[in-house]
């Protein structure tokens, strides 16, 4: 599924999913809505080697432009009141996004934006680890709107995650999971 894809992740942050995504083949354009980010996960995908080095690509995108008020996504109509995308996404195979709907109107643009990859024929999938409903909501009305097919993000079991440090484990008590696919 990754390997000689055009992963195009959103919200990068730390930039772990698409550092995994160029160890295992992918070229991954990385994108975040600061530099600052970009310019760390450069330096590790520099650490990593030439292997992955060479199939990582950073661009300063706000996927949220314009954000929307947080009164148009509070209120009823919202699909209505909540102006467009600044701009079409690059293109890609693969959408990738971790963690990045904590508010809303983060997650109504988010859900807009899996909708766009969606419509194109494209992959998209999504991870959200935080206990928040009604962003959940705005990004699952988002995704759906004028959509044949419904998606929804589906929760999953917990993870246990090993850190390596004596005696110490975290523990992931909530995982939200879409992985959908828009040919059809």
């Amino acid at each position: 599924m990754v390997r000689g894809a055009r992963v195009l992740e959103l919200g990068c942050g730390n930039g772990l999913c698409s550092l995994v995504a160029a160890s295992l083949g992918a070229s991954v354009l990385a994108s975040d809505y600061r530099q600052l980010p970009l310019d760390l996960l450069r330096a590790a995908a520099d650490a990593c080697g030439a292997r992955v080095s060479e199939r990582l690509q950073t661009t300063v995108l706000d996927f949220a432009d314009p954000m929307p008020s947080a009164l148009a996504v509070s209120t009823r109509h919202r699909a209505e009141k909540v102006s467009p995308t600044a701009e079409p996404l690059p293109d890609h195979d693969l959408l990738i996004a971790a963690d990045v709907g904590y508010s809303k109107a983060l997650a109504w643009r988010l859900g807009e934006r899996c909708r766009e990859s969606l419509q194109r024929g494209r992959r998209v999938l999504v991870c959200e680890s935080r206990q928040m409903p009604e962003c959940r909501l705005a990004f699952s009305e988002a995704l759906n709107l004028d959509q044949k097919r419904v998606y929804r993000l589906a929760p999953r079991e917990p993870v246990q995650v090993e850190t390596g440090a004596p005696r110490c484990q975290e523990s992931i008590r909530s995982l939200w999971y879409l992985d959908a696919g828009g040919g059809g």
